[in-house]
């Protein structure tokens, strides 16, 4: 088994230089559709994970994130949240994509006025200083009283702009994550977060593989796997008292 990581260009490369049996594409980019139809076009056995893509015969494992974000959002609503916002760093993931449609949807379906001013988002992660763009965008908006961070990461960036701010989770606001690392359990406050089936993930997308090898034929299929969320201390109801901003 190798990991190597390179650019999308070189998938078949690669796999030509490696001389292996198939390759477990590890979490491509939105970007990266057409090079796996290539791969596919040109007989590669591959299996993707952490993505999903709108051909839905691509062979992607993935975590169901409609579903993630939906109870994430069912969790807050039940506090009595309606003022909530996204925080997103990196649009070029398509999970993290599929949680931004996601999200849109169920606000809109639910029939919850969305401020469009409460949608942090970014194209890459990459391109430019995350905590001063959310400690901006932070201090450009009226404040909502939950927040939804796509990923563990953004979430991790949040919580420490908001402690900068003296902002008080969740005294003052509530905020979710996407995400259950070990860690999140014994952050200040403990995170309610949507946890991804990780090992299952990477179990499943093995299978796929190494049965459609042993048949001789190409993996081909979406399979999304079910998220569970997590709730914990990072979430409350509405505090009715203003926030004193130290930021």
């Amino acid at each position: 088994m190798l990991f190597r990581e390179v650019p999308t260009a070189f998938y078949a490369d690669l796999f030509r230089e490696v001389r292996a049996d198939g390759l477990i594409v590890l979490a491509p980019l939105v970007e990266d559709e057409l090079v796996l139809k290539q791969l596919r076009d040109h007989r590669v056995p591959f299996v993707a994970t952490s993505s999903a893509y709108e051909d839905h015969s691509l062979p992607c494992v993935d975590t169901d994130n409609f579903t993630g974000v939906k109870a994430a959002l069912e969790h807050l609503w039940q506090l009595g949240h309606r003022e909530i916002a996204m925080v997103n760093l990196d649009l070029k993931q398509t999970d993290l994509l599929r949680r931004w449609e996601a999200f849109q949807k169920l606000m809109g379906d639910a029939g919850y006025p969305f401020d469009p001013r409460w949608a942090l988002l970014f194209p890459d992660r990459r391109l430019g200083v995350r905590e001063e763009t959310v400690r901006r965008w932070l201090n450009s908006v009226p404040l909502p009283t939950a927040i939804f961070a796509a990923d563990h990461e953004t979430t991790l960036v949040v919580l420490k702009v908001l402690r900068e701010q003296g902002i008080k989770v969740p005294d003052h606001l509530s905020i979710v994550g996407f995400d259950d690392p070990a860690s999140a359990a014994f952050l200040d406050p403990p995170l309610t977060t949507v946890r991804q089936p990780v090992e299952q993930l990477g179990r499943r997308a093995v299978q796929k593989l190494t049965d459609a090898l042993r048949k001789g034929v190409m993996p081909q299929g979406m399979e999304l796997l079910a998220p569970e969320l997590v709730v914990r201390q990072s979430t409350a109801p509405p505090s009715q008292r203003p926030v004193d901003r130290a930021g």
